[in-house]
């Protein structure tokens, strides 16, 4: 389930057992790029495009690195003081 009922419900959806989620590509931008990008997520009831994601960020040398928090990631490379935090995310056309 996604949109903002997902959402709404909050810590009640961490505690169901998770089902395994298909592979996506993230675009991360750096700083100064730009994007023209068009949301497709309305945030209407049971929207796929739009959802709550936890993210893993922590550096490794001297880059920041980010990881999505899914029991289909190995997280064995985030430091044991590392705590994922709350973000939300939503489909785009770039």
């Amino acid at each position: 389930m996604g949109g903002i009922a997902k959402i709404n419900k909050g810590r009640e959806d961490l505690r169901q057992p998770q089902v395994e989620r298909p592979s996506t590509r993230e675009v991360w931008m750096k700083d100064g790029d730009q994007i023209f990008a068009t949301a497709i997520a309305t945030g209407a009831e049971n929207d796929p495009n739009l959802d709550d994601v936890y993210l893993y960020t922590f550096r490794i040398g001297n880059n920041w690195t980010n990881l999505i928090k899914d029991p289909s990631v190995d997280a064995s490379s985030v430091p044991e003081d590392t705590y994922a935090s709350h973000k939300f995310a939503f489909w785009a056309y770039v």
